[in-house]
């Protein structure tokens, strides 16, 4: 026997995605600092 609950956990958790919300707060400034003193 399946224990569903259980199993549907286990998929939402699988499907979760993490992100380090600091990358995208610095986004910006790390962006201008690759591109320093290119044309374009």
């Amino acid at each position: 026997m399946v224990d569903w609950p259980s199993y549907n956990e286990l998929l939402v958790r699988r499907g979760q995605v993490l992100l380090d919300f600091d990358v995208v707060d610095k986004w910006d400034y790390e962006l201008s600092q690759m591109n320093q003193g290119k044309v374009g």
